[in-house]
């Protein structure tokens, strides 16, 4: 079961993550310091879709985001640890932030039209949907660390669980060296 322990893991995965598309958050900043809505929402816009087709697409295509190979862990289907997830169940693990992320920008181009108010920083629809999101990420970390697997939420409507690779080879190799030693035991 320690091939399930991920949750340090993951958090250094995530920074990982955040460090890889740094650039893309600089871009989203630098587009809110303008008094322009369009360009402030398509900066926002960019983000969510660029962060979300990242996450989705690394987990279905190799399992792993750059900050996930780095820590090695890996996602993968519950009930085969050996495949990896379809693009459609990555998609609906990062579904939540990305509805919230959606909403959000609706909210904030109508608030900015009725408000004038272009600043994400200071428009309340940003902030009420970083509520939202810091809930669903509570909420996350209480399932995460009270399920069997150490499966979030998320990880329950994509099928999937994140296992320890460093774990699953101390087994690997564990398991090998117990059947040696037993062909051994057993040829005298």
């Amino acid at each position: 079961m320690l091939r399930y322990h991920t949750f340090n893991k993951r958090l250094f995965a995530h920074f990982g993550d955040g460090l890889v598309m740094m650039p893309l958050l600089l871009m989203e900043h630098f587009t809110a310091n303008f008094n322009n809505m369009w360009l402030v929402a398509g900066g926002q816009a960019a983000y969510l879709l660029l962060w979300t087709a990242y996450l989705a697409i690394s987990h279905a295509r190799w399992g792993q985001t750059l900050g996930k190979r780095l820590v090695q862990i890996k996602v993968v289907d519950v009930q085969d640890e050996n495949r990896l997830i379809s693009y459609r169940k990555a998609f609906l693990r990062e579904s939540i932030p990305f509805v919230i992320g959606v909403i959000a920008l609706i909210i904030f181009i109508a608030d900015a039209r009725l408000t004038g108010e272009t600043d994400p920083f200071l428009n309340d629809s940003i902030r009420h949907s970083q509520l939202f999101v810091s809930g669903w990420m509570l909420i996350e970390l209480i399932t995460m660390l009270f399920s069997a697997k150490r499966r979030a939420v998320h990880d329950f409507m994509a099928s999937s669980v994140v296992i320890d690779l460093a774990e699953v080879r101390r087994n690997y190799f564990k398991e090998k060296q117990a059947q040696l030693l037993q062909s051994l035991q057993t040829s005298k």
